[in-house]
């Protein structure tokens, strides 16, 4: 079995273990000709795998104590860390897990002959 046909049962995996979460990703771009900024929301439904840190990884820093990792389904989208895209358009994803908004920290993927099995995500509150 290759890497690549884990991605099935992975997403299965968290499907029946995880806890039900939305990736939120939030676009503005200045619109000319509205004169303004125009914001989209939109929510991608899914299920994560909350995972803590170890206590030796926390730092007060890198990785504080409220911070928490999450194991995500291979998705139609990258997760993105923080506010990317061009100089016109920003691009910002959070997590909501259990009424919780967590801003992703680090995201890390798992990857194998370039297909996407999942994703890591440092989240913080």
């Amino acid at each position: 079995m290759s890497l690549g046909a884990l991605r099935g049962p992975i997403a299965q995996i968290i499907g029946q273990f995880g806890e039900p979460a939305t990736l939120r990703r939030t676009t503005s771009h200045y619109d000319i000709d509205q004169g303004s900024t125009v914001t989209t929301k939109v929510d991608h439904p899914m299920k994560v795998v909350p995972w803590a840190f170890e206590d030796r990884l926390v730092d007060g820093s890198a990785v504080l104590a409220t911070d928490t990792r999450f194991i995500l389904p291979a998705l139609d989208i990258d997760p993105a860390p923080g506010h990317t895209g061009s100089n016109d358009t920003q691009v910002h994803d959070t997590l909501i897990v259990g009424g919780t908004q967590y801003m992703l920290h680090r995201v890390k993927p798992y990857r194998a002959n370039g297909v996407s099995l999942g994703w890591e995500v440092h989240a913080r509150r």
